[in-house]
């Protein structure tokens, strides 16, 4: 990635859109399933979230929970 570019991402100027990285809505289902028996009973019972894909150098996820 050429500096700029990758500056502007680091930034959150731009977001990544690579097919490769996989589609936000399929990432967002897989992470909540992934929670269920883990964190939660059912992913049913998540009554709001938001998901972002940003770019880093290191991959990471962050998961943040607060029980209504």
């Amino acid at each position: 990635m050429e500096q700029k570019r990758k500056l502007s991402a680091l930034n959150h100027e731009t977001y990544p859109t690579s097919s490769q990285l996989g589609d936000w809505d399929n990432l967002c289902k897989s992470t909540q399933d992934r929670l269920n028996a883990l964190i939660i009973e059912d992913d049913r019972f998540i009554v709001d979230g938001r998901g972002r894909k940003i770019y880093t150098e290191k991959p990471y996820l962050k998961i943040e929970i607060e029980e209504l």
